[in-house]
């Protein structure tokens, strides 16, 4: 029987949508030597990483059973982790908060939902603890597990396993900066043996969520080899949990992460505690 998921982890879960991934075999891996294109899409997670924090713009579709969009904006600091957006989450959102402030601070983030609900009072923000939620089990815990695996460092550090299906299609400004447009299908299994080790375990959540570690991507670089735009299409059919056997519809998401300015500063700090409500007091559990 499909779980049942609380109103607080459905916004959670929609904040950052998952990306995925293709693949080619070890086999493969060691004898094939990468194209040019497929190199530069391995090396520019690293390349956007060292450019410093940047401005960072969301945008998704969802058609379906559920249908909707939602898109927001903010900074994040690839390095850290640390990092702010504003979201309109639109019909996808809670009654009264449509409009939420996220706040990300490495394994912790911070959800602003505006008192829209039970339990919170005249707290407005809900503190949510990736690290010590996502290791219980019950209703609601896989919703959590997808916010982790949708960390914005873990969405561009998919492209560390590019394979060989990989190739160039074009060039075009994305927001008035001239970059190279790519196709490529990345192993998602091979990009978490790429990234670093704190991202492992959230790489494997992804393919885990899918049910498959293949999916194609687009990216579009910088003349610096830097990430500007970063699109993907999942199968709702296809996911894990949202299979027909299980309860789930058909229906598709199409997600676009945007980079720009970097070196932006990011700052971020709590909320005082008496705004606050952690999650896990909302969940019944020990705070």
């Amino acid at each position: 029987m499909r779980s049942r998921r609380s109103p607080a982890l459905l916004v959670a879960a929609v904040v950052l949508l998952p990306a995925v991934a293709g693949a080619c075999s070890d086999d493969d891996r060691a004898t094939t030597r990468p194209s040019a294109a497929q190199a530069v899409l391995v090396a520019a997670p690293e390349r956007t990483i060292d450019a410093g924090p940047a401005r960072i713009a969301v945008n998704a579709a969802v058609q379906g059973q559920t249908r909707g969009t939602f898109a927001g904006d903010g900074a994040f600091d690839f390095r850290t982790g640390k990092g702010r957006l504003e979201l309109d989450l639109g019909p996808l959102g809670l009654a009264g908060a449509s409009r939420t402030e996220v706040l990300l601070d490495g394994d912790v983030v911070f959800l602003k939902l505006g008192g829209a609900l039970p339990g919170l009072g005249s707290r407005p923000w809900v503190r949510i603890d990736l690290a010590t939620l996502t290791k219980g089990r019950g209703d609601g815990i896989e919703a959590l597990r997808q916010l982790r695996a949708n960390d914005p460092r873990a969405v561009i550090n998919l492209l560390r396993g590019a394979t060989g299906d990989t190739e160039r299609v074009g060039a075009g400004p994305v927001r008035d900066t001239d970059t190279t447009h790519y196709r490529a299908t990345v192993d998602l299994d091979e990009a978490a043996s790429s990234s670093p080790a704190a991202l492992r375990d959230d790489l494997a959540e992804v393919a885990r969520q899918l049910g498959t570690s293949k999916l194609p991507v687009e990216a579009w670089l910088d003349a610096g080899g830097r990430i500007r735009r970063l699109r993907y299409t999942i199968d709702l059919a296809d996911l894990a949990d949202e299979a027909p056997a299980k309860g789930g519809g058909a229906g598709t998401v199409v997600a676009t992460l945007e980079l720009s300015d970097f070196g932006t500063e990011v700052s971020v700090s709590p909320p005082p505690p008496d705004q606050t409500t952690d999650l896990a007091e909302l969940l019944g559990g020990p705070r």
